[in-house]
């Protein structure tokens, strides 16, 4: 009996409260995502260099100290750019993953009282039909 009573109560929450909940969590999961890669600062300094290299201070000629500089920083840039691009890459399939991963609990949660009543039937179903 209390059953009955129960069940209104819970169909209200289940496809009410809990259904925002669940978006709130999930959209709070794909923020952590964004937050965790860093994606915008990634991408504002995607061609900064990775590493800062200071030259030999006892460099022979200026012009030798300039081609070095050159030569490192270009490498460094390029170099910090792949990094950061991988580490975009990564953090979108993460993001990727995560939101189909929400799509799948959302839909899961919106069959649950469904699944759970169809097994119970069934359930009672084999009891009766398969006693004696």
């Amino acid at each position: 009996m209390n059953f009955l009573i129960i069940m209104p109560y819970y169909i209200v929450w289940h496809y009410g409260q809990a259904l925002s909940d669940i978006r709130g969590i999930w959209k709070n999961f794909l923020v952590f995502i964004f937050h965790l890669f860093s994606i915008p600062v990634l991408f504002s300094t995607l061609f900064s260099p990775w590493q800062r290299i200071v030259n030999d201070p006892n460099a022979v000629t200026a012009v030798s100290s300039f081609a070095d500089t050159l030569i490192v920083n270009t490498i460094m840039r390029v170099f910090g750019a792949c990094i950061r691009l991988v580490t975009i890459l990564i953090g979108f399939m993460c993001l990727a993953a995560m939101f189909v991963t929400g799509i799948i609990v959302f839909m899961f949660w919106l069959v649950l009282p469904a699944l759970l009543l169809m097994g119970v039937v069934w359930g009672f179903g084999h009891l009766f039909l398969n006693v004696g």
